[in-house]
C-alpha cells in the first residue's frame, strides 16, 4: 500500500467513514476503551465507536480482561468480533453461560481463562464444541 493510500485510509477512519468492507465496529464502551488503548486509538467517555480494519484485527491476538468486573455478557458480543484472538482471559468477571456462547464463536482461540466467573459446566460444553 502506498503512503498516500495509507494516509487516505487513516483520514477516512478518523472521519468515521468505513472504507473497508471488513471493518469491525466495537460499540460496548468498556470493551471499546480497552481495545482502543491497546491499539493506541482514541478512547474515553466521548470517543466514537471503534472501527477496526483488517490490519488491526490481524495484529490483535491476545486480550486480558481479568478482574474487570464491568465486563458483561453484552460486552462479549464485541469481544467475539475480534476474530483473530488466540488468547482470552476473562477471569474474575460477571460473565455467565450466555456470554460464553459469544466467546465460542472465536474459532482461533487456543487459551481461555474463566476462573472466578459464573460459568457452569453446561456453558463449558458450548465452548468446547
Amino acid at each position: 500500500m502506498t503512503a498516500m493510500k495509507q494516509i487516505l485510509l487513516m483520514i477516512a477512519v478518523v472521519m468515521g467513514q468505513s472504507v473497508l468492507a471488513a471493518d469491525v465496529v466495537i460499540n460496548d464502551p468498556i470493551v471499546r476503551d480497552i481495545v482502543a488503548k491497546l491499539l493506541n486509538k482514541p478512547h474515553g467517555k466521548f470517543a466514537p465507536p471503534l472501527k477496526l480494519n483488517e490490519k488491526d484485527l490481524a495484529n490483535f491476538t491476545k486480550l486480558n480482561l481479568r478482574g474487570m468486573a464491568r465486563i458483561t455478557d453484552a460486552g462479549l458480543k464485541d469481544v467475539a468480533r475480534l476474530s483473530n484472538l488466540t488468547y482470552l482471559d476473562l477471569g474474575y468477571n460477571q460473565i455467565t453461560d450466555e456470554g460464553l456462547k459469544e466467546v465460542a464463536k472465536l474459532q482461533k482461540l487456543e487459551v481461555l481463562f474463566l476462573i472466578g466467573t459464573k460459568i457452569t459446566d453446561a456453558g463449558l460444553k458450548d465452548v468446547a464444541k
